[in-house]
């Protein structure tokens, strides 16, 4: 595999305690527009403002807003989509292994 310097990654946490599954959601932030638990387009904004070269990785509606806002996207199913119909430049993918080979 290939080095890919310093990626940072954003998402929820699943971890295994007590003979079950618990989530985890570090990035939730208060007053989010949308309820979301992670709150994607936080996110987002926060690296962009950094100046930070983005790549966003979706499949839902959940993930619209964020995509809007990344500099790389890739998409599939409904976030696909909603790229097609908004004009959003993006790299369809059906696995995860072709996301990793493109970076």
């Amino acid at each position: 595999a290939r080095a890919l310097g310093d990626v940072r990654v954003f998402s929820s946490r699943l971890t295994w305690e007590g003979g079950r599954w618990h989530v985890e959601f570090p990035y939730f932030a208060e007053g989010c527009a949308h309820g979301c638990a992670t709150c994607k387009p936080a996110v987002m904004r926060r690296l962009n403002r950094n100046g930070a070269r983005t790549v966003f990785v979706g499949d839902g509606l959940s993930d619209r807003y964020a995509a809007e806002s990344a500099d790389l996207v890739f998409a599939k199913a409904k976030l696909a989509d909603y790229c097609r119909a908004r004009s959003i430049a993006h790299v369809f993918y059906e696995d995860l292994g072709k996301v990793a080979a493109y970076l």
